[in-house]
């Protein structure tokens, strides 16, 4: 059954969510078309797009059509849609974005993708939507990315490419001059390349956990990421943080890159790491903290760490304050369930 919400300025919110839809031009709406600015069409059997299915909904600003079985958007689908704000495609089977297929979205701000099967995206296939500030692609098959994927994405905050089969790209983050949060966790980056990031200066929040194959951070990696602040890394193949595998993260106050087989920092490695609050390094291999590590860095004066040895099968918590740490002092708390040491 239909549901509608009446609100201010006439303008109406229709509801067919789950009600079996095949085609949305077949739909027959019981209000003007002008007046309806949110439709809701999840959860239905709709398949490909084409103009002719939005060709009356020039008006309508958020469109939610998630969980469908479309595969397809037709070049210029959405030419008429230049009202819309909003636009929900997730949990779909689409496989690609082709350079046409989001013409007309001029004024969109929020673009869902995520759980669908695409594979492959065009050169430029954002520049339409100039005004993207939400972009979710994660949970599809991407394998690769180049350096025009986002071309005209100027405007990008939040990004996320977690959970594809991304193993390596150069450039490809350049356009995005004001993006604050990316996401590019579980994929399969052997390396962190040392150009990975560049054009990056505005990020705050990087969250790259799950890279189970990543054993490497190649020098300056992260030194394009000036005003980082939030550093997840949870989870990947680590075993040394070498002396310049950090270097640059001046703004740096948490740091996650716990459940690793890290068995060494080198010194220097956290010279940079001006304002560290919190390491938070639990499940690791580290058999000792060296003094040198610490002594050698210019850490803040309170700083909170935590490691355990997941291979030992016990945790070791251990809190440092930087102003005993110079002076030799570390207090250490150990235990193994749940009896203490």
């Amino acid at each position: 059954m239909i549901s509608q919400t009446f609100c201010p300025a006439y303008t109406i919110i229709v509801n067919f969510a789950k009600t079996n839809i095949t085609f949305i031009n077949k739909i027959t709406f019981p209000y003007p078309y002008e007046n309806i600015t949110e439709l809701h069409l999840e959860d239905n059997i709709i398949g490909n797009l084409s103009v002719n299915d939005l060709q009356n909904l020039s008006y309508v600003t958020h469109l939610y059509l998630q969980r469908n079985s479309i595969n397809y958007v037709s070049d210029m689908s959405f030419q008429l849609s230049n009202n819309m704000l909003m636009l929900d495609l997730s949990g779909n089977d689409v496989t690609m974005v082709r350079n046409m297929s989001l013409y007309g979205l001029v004024e969109l701000f929020e673009l869902f993708l995520q759980e669908n099967d695409i594979r492959w995206i065009a050169d430029s296939a954002f520049y339409w939507s100039r005004n993207l500030t939400i972009l979710n692609l994660s949970k599809n098959k991407l394998s690769f990315l180049t350096n025009r994927t986002f071309f005209g994405l100027d405007k990008l905050e939040h990004l996320d490419l977690g959970w594809n089969d991304l193993s390596s790209f150069s450039r490809v983050f350049y356009p995005l001059k004001s993006l604050l949060v990316l996401r590019i966790n579980h994929n399969s980056f052997p390396i962190m390349k040392s150009d990975f990031f560049i054009g990056l200066e505005k990020l705050e929040k990087l969250f790259i956990d799950g890279n189970w194959k990543t054993t490497k951070i190649e020098d300056f990696a992260f030194s394009p990421l000036t005003n980082l602040y939030y550093l997840y890394f949870w989870g990947n193949g680590m075993r040394v943080y070498t002396e310049n595998a950090l270097k640059g993260l001046f703004k740096l106050t948490t740091f996650y890159p716990g459940y690793t087989p890290l068995s060494r920092i080198e010194e220097g490695a956290f010279s940079d790491l001006v304002r560290l609050g919190l390491f938070y390094g639990t499940y690791n291999s580290l058999e000792t903290f060296s003094q040198d590590v610490f002594n050698s860095s210019n850490l803040p004066t309170h700083v909170s760490i935590f490691r355990s040895s997941y291979w030992l099968q016990k945790a070791i918590c251990i809190y440092l304050n930087c102003q005993f740490v110079r002076k030799t002092q570390i207090a250490l708390c150990s235990y193994s369930g749940s009896n203490i040491l």
